[in-house]
């Protein structure tokens, strides 16, 4: 099985020569049914792993298996992304006809703003639609109309932990998630004006807009930096800076007024650096490991996510049931379950850090 930080010398443009042949070695090794494949699967890069390992010339180098596995999911992902466009023009007509509008976000907003020669270079498992909080309820009998369908049948509330409504679902279509602007108001989210205010119908388009390329970079960058640290994050916030006029001096301007100056900086040089195949043992650890034990394990261990807010939510997730036996019984008999929980996820964190501590990737020649 490949090598820990083979991803993440994969997504680079550019190899040196020695770290070029590691890659080559460790590629080979490669075999399928192995968790290497969820590795791959967790950082979203099955579509996107043949676009760039023909770019940086490792293509040729792969095993078959492995070569025709990526083709074919590179086909099955470009049929996803026609019919993401069919959806869209779908649910644009039915707005319109009601006077409604919405913002795309992340993967349905790039489909407009390209980054990958082709469709099927990158894959989008969903829809995210920023909508105004007034018109929420409206756009919710848009949905059902079109035969979406969630799980709670009254208007649902929004997941303080996602910032959205419950997943919308339709038999053979991409699930739609709905975020109110006003809920982008947090450390992640401080954008709500700047994306309401220079969002744009994309061509053909009456009621959907999409974000300038300056602030789909700013939505991606954060939503990658304090969410799910995801290699295709960094690929996509390369391309979509290298292809369009993103602004960043002015986004830089922004994440100081935000006190968000020193991550902004570190982002961008973790991008730049794993781009150019610079990749170290800290950038990799941060992007390319993931817990298995569960996902709040990136909340927990990720040391620029506010720690105290972290904690509460993780022993206080029965907080709302304010009944005094479920206080005086049943939470303390909790308890004891939810701290072996966070020790578990601890104890997975120590474990990754001696794991990338014997890390040694073939050194650049000096």
């Amino acid at each position: 099985m490949p090598h820990l930080g083979i991803l993440s010398y994969s997504i680079a443009s550019d190899l040196e020569p020695s770290v070029r042949e590691w890659c080559i070695q460790q590629w080979q090794t490669y075999q399928p049914g192995t968790k290497f494949d969820d590795t791959i699967s967790r950082h979203k890069l099955w579509p996107t792993l043949e676009f760039c390992l023909r770019q940086n010339g490792l293509w040729e180098h792969l095993p078959p298996v492995l070569q025709q596995r990526l083709q074919k999911t590179r086909q099955e992902y470009a049929l996803r992304q026609l019919q993401l466009l069919s959806q869209l023009e779908e649910l644009d007509t039915a707005l319109t006809a009601r006077g409604l509008a919405g913002i795309l976000l992340k993967g349905s907003a790039l489909l407009f703003h390209p980054i990958y020669p082709s469709l099927g270079d990158r894959g989008t498992a969903d829809i995210d639609i920023a909508v105004s909080l007034a018109e929420i309820p409206a756009f919710v009998e848009v949905l059902s109309s079109l035969n979406y369908a969630t799980e709670n049948p009254i208007l649902p509330e929004i997941n303080n932990r996602t910032h959205h409504l419950p997943e919308f679902f339709r038999s053979d279509s991409l699930k739609i998630e709905v975020h109110p602007l006003s809920t982008f108001d947090g450390i992640t989210q401080q954008f709500s004006q700047e994306i309401a205010t220079t969002a744009e119908h994309p061509e053909g388009f009456t009621a959907l807009k999409v974000p300038t390329p300056t602030e789909l970079f700013w939505h991606i960058a954060w939503h990658g930096w304090f969410n799910h640290p995801q290699l295709r994050n960094i690929l996509d916030l390369y391309r979509l800076e290298s292809l369009y006029p993103v602004d960043l001096d002015t986004l830089t301007l922004r994440a100081r007024e935000y006190n968000l100056g020193d991550y902004w900086s570190c982002l961008l040089e973790q991008m730049n650096a794993m781009v150019a195949g610079k990749s170290t043992k800290a950038t990799i650890h941060r992007w390319e490991w993931q817990p298995t034990v569960s996902r709040h394990g990136y909340e927990m261990y990720l040391p620029e996510r506010c720690v105290q807010q972290n904690w509460q939510n993780l022993f206080s997730s029965y907080s709302r049931i304010k009944h005094p036996l479920f206080r005086i019984v049943l939470y303390p008999a909790i308890l004891p379950v939810r701290l072996s929980y966070v020790g578990s996820i601890y104890a997975e964190w120590l474990l990754s850090q001696l794991r990338f501590s014997r890390f040694t990737p073939l050194s650049p020649p000096a």
